[in-house]
């Protein structure tokens, strides 16, 4: 961006945003948060097959009362890594909506007005916040303030060491970066059942490393019973694309007219 606005000051040429239109992305982060977290403790990806094969009837005949439990959520404890907006967002939702308890981590002080609006306790470090997590959520891996970041430097954030302080019945939900986690580190919590489960997303930019691929093609998470493997989300929908299109033609228009637009940034 800084070099853009570089470029276009050396130009002359006016440079735009869309700002307004983007404020919902909050709330699409925390949509595709919380239905992670429903997935992997409903076990949708273990009960899906049940309906689509073609003997269905004898697999429900062979059901016992004991197969496919479930998890509740009410009463469980979400830690959440990184508590930017979306973090917040998720975190509000999931007490008012899913009865769960929620502590988060954030390298930034969380206020207490902050905590107080989104039904939060606050830990000292990540490593108080996986013992005691039902559902630990990895939000934000590269925080939006310049000097406040979660672990940077470090080659992971969640590595076989936290990996190793998180419940045997705990899950992991990752809705940052797939760098942020060692995922040979995470499939062998998962075949040793240290850990009961995860909610992974992936984007095509990850995909195209081959150390990403690999590891996601390779160590067997798309056929592991007890992880939802999912492409994220651009944090956006059809309704906020709408709306950048009809800001980015205003913007047009405003330069047409030799008049500033409302969103030019440089």
């Amino acid at each position: 961006m800084l070099k853009s606005k570089a470029t276009a000051n050396q130009c002359g040429v006016p440079l735009t945003s869309t700002p307004d239109s983007l404020l919902d992305q909050g709330n699409d982060q925390s949509d595709f948060a919380i239905s992670l977290i429903w997935m992997v403790s409903q076990r949708i990806k273990e009960g899906r097959p049940l309906v689509q094969s073609d003997s269905t009837a004898d697999i429900w005949s062979e059901l016992c009362p004991t197969n496919l439990l479930c998890t509740a959520l009410e009463g469980k404890t979400l830690g959440i890594i990184g508590f930017n907006s979306a973090g917040q967002d998720i975190a509000k939702r999931a007490h008012q909506e899913l009865g769960m308890r929620i502590i988060a981590y954030d390298p930034c002080a969380i206020t207490n007005e902050v905590s107080t609006s989104c039904y939060v306790e606050t830990t000292h470090s990540i490593d108080d916040l996986l013992p005691n997590s039902d559902y630990v959520l990895l939000n934000d891996a590269q925080q939006t303030t310049e000097n406040s970041t979660i672990n940077r430097n470090d080659h992971y954030i969640i590595d076989s060491n936290r990996l190793n302080l998180m419940k045997p019945n705990a899950c992991l939900i990752n809705i940052a970066h797939g760098a942020a986690v060692d995922l040979q580190a995470l499939m062998q919590a998962l075949w040793f059942e240290t850990i009961a489960g995860a909610g992974l997303t992936i984007n095509n930019g990850e995909m195209s490393i081959p150390i990403y691929n690999q590891a996601y093609s390779q160590l067997g998470f798309s056929s592991c019973d007890n992880v939802v493997l999912l492409p994220r989300p651009q944090l956006t929908n059809d309704e906020t694309r709408a709306a950048m299109g009809f800001r980015v033609a205003q913007n047009i228009k405003d330069v047409s007219a030799d008049n500033r637009p409302q969103d030019q940034v440089n």
